[in-house]
């Protein structure tokens, strides 16, 4: 009678597994590949974020950069496509890997900005593009075949905690 009853409960719980498995979603990272210069429409479905093109410089208003290294400058733009203002991806979700390591992101002083345009976190209005340089500091020797701008981001605002559930672009820079 007990082997029954316990048959009967095991029979039971994989019933119910089995049905709430079909319940469950799955969490993963998605990854996406873009060429220099494709457009891509954000998971939020209110912002495109492009990534036009590069220069490779050897100084930057008179800053040299570390002995070996160079500074890449990747020209960015995001567009609000939305209906109300939203800030444009951060700078710090907008990394340059070089194979697969990530590089220095180099801040910019403040009065630059009036020089060239330079990537700013911003709120931006719908239509609006916010569009400017993002400046890493590279090998001098870098291969751009072997360099892409990857642009991180999770899912939804609670996410963060889980780092499976995130969405990543990827553009290769040749």
């Amino acid at each position: 009678m007990k082997s029954k009853k316990g048959i009967a409960i095991l029979i039971f719980v994989v019933v119910i597994s089995a049905f709430l498995h079909g319940c469950v979603e799955d969490k993963q990272v998605e990854n996406k590949y873009l060429s220099l210069s494709e457009t891509a429409i954000l998971e939020n479905g209110y912002m495109t974020f492009t990534v036009d093109r590069f220069e490779k410089r050897d100084t930057y208003m008179g800053t040299l950069p570390p002995r070996g290294a160079s500074f890449l400058f990747v020209y960015a733009k995001a567009k609000n496509i939305g209906e109300v203002a939203h800030y444009v991806p951060r700078i710090y979700d907008i990394d340059l890997l070089y194979k697969d390591t990530v590089m220095r992101y180099r801040t910019v002083p403040k009065e630059s900005l009036r020089v060239e345009s330079i990537y700013d976190l911003e709120e931006i209005y719908p239509g609006v593009t916010e569009e400017g340089w993002l400046i890493y500091e590279v090998p001098k020797g870098i291969d751009i075949s072997q360099a892409k701008i990857r642009y991180n981001t999770y899912k939804s605002y609670n996410s963060y905690k889980d780092d499976r559930e995130r969405y990543i672009w990827n553009w290769n820079l040749t």
